[in-house]
């Protein structure tokens, strides 16, 4: 099992492009009482870490102020022998500074909606600045396979 498990790991330049390639990720943080809080979310990716925009209040960001670690998974595939997929492990820093909050969300939005001009992403985002808050993962760990290999 080990010499599969070696013969279809992604390199990290492979996981990173998968990561790219993704439209969404399984977020998954920790509840007060230990339990998974699992969410899908839309991100982003610069300088090797993947950033996302949440509310504020909401539940992941609340147990990311108690417990920063958070593992997320990008996956595709239907059938076994094309299941690709990339878990990250890190923990969930906020961005602090307003201006760099403001510039990753218009980037969310222009990364799901390249058709819209980027002045447009960063007005609608510099409205929702305080309600909705710009997390960054750098990840620590990253585990990847990539089952057309086998």
């Amino acid at each position: 099992m080990a010499n599969q498990r070696t013969g279809i790991r992604m390199s990290d330049e492979e996981a990173w492009a998968f990561i790219g390639e993704c439209r969404n990720l399984q977020f998954a943080t920790l509840n007060r009482d230990g339990s998974p809080h699992l969410t899908t979310l839309s991100f982003g990716i610069d300088d090797e870490a993947i950033f996302f925009d949440t509310y504020a209040k909401a539940q992941k960001a609340v147990n990311i102020a108690r417990d920063p670690r958070v593992c997320l998974l990008f996956e595709t595939g239907i059938v076994y022998e094309e299941m690709r997929g990339a878990t990250v492990n890190g923990r969930a820093a906020l961005v602090k500074d307003p201006a760099q909050s403001v510039a990753l969300k218009a980037a969310i939005g222009t990364r799901y909606d390249p058709d819209t001009p980027d002045a447009a992403h960063r007005e609608a985002s510099q409205k929702t600045e305080g309600k909705r808050v710009v997390f960054r993962v750098v990840p620590e760990k990253i585990i990847s396979w990539d089952h057309r290999k086998l």
